[in-house]
């Protein structure tokens, strides 16, 4: 399970993310959509631990991540980024 509230992020002075609260239960699948510049990417950023947030808590099955480097995080979950220019609706190659 992982849980997260009240997550704030940015890049220094800029504030990107206010107050995110999100909870997806063990076992399913979930997608960040949102339009270019919404934030999802510093959601994962800070979420895996490569942007430290000011406050709130990221909780993964039970135990407070939140200030865990990223590395550790990597062992205990797993995040998929698309690559850049991948669209899961263009053709096949």
């Amino acid at each position: 399970m992982l849980d997260v509230k009240g997550l704030p992020a940015g890049y220094g002075e800029v504030s990107v993310l206010r107050d995110v609260t999100l909870h997806c239960e063990n076992e399913t699948v979930v997608a960040l959509l949102g339009l270019n510049g919404a934030g999802k990417t510093t959601f994962l950023h800070t979420v895996s631990g490569f942007i430290r947030p000011t406050s709130g808590t990221v909780v993964l099955g039970g135990e407070d991540i939140t200030n865990w480097k990223p590395a550790k995080i990597a062992r205990a979950a797993s995040v998929t980024f698309q690559r850049g220019g991948a669209s899961p609706f263009a053709d096949p190659p």
